[in-house]
């Protein structure tokens, strides 16, 4: 079957300032490199000036019309 490889994407980025730590930490593990960003969240900016200039972590945007946070 060949060589496998597993994908993991980490969610909600812009959630909360947790979820920003917690991401950030396992980019600089070298455990994730897939990310999506929810636009929506209240620290998004702060999930943005992290991933400014980031050439090695892939990016997307996690759908999302609201969330239940202030």
């Amino acid at each position: 079957m060949g060589n496998k490889q597993l994908i993991a994407r980490a969610d909600d980025l812009g959630s909360s300032m947790s979820a920003n730590r917690a991401i950030e930490r396992v980019i600089g593990a070298g455990v994730i490199r897939n990310v999506s960003v929810m636009a929506c969240g209240p620290f998004v900016e702060a999930a943005a000036e992290m991933l400014a200039g980031r050439k090695d972590v892939c990016f997307g945007m996690h759908t999302t019309l609201n969330a239940e946070w202030d």
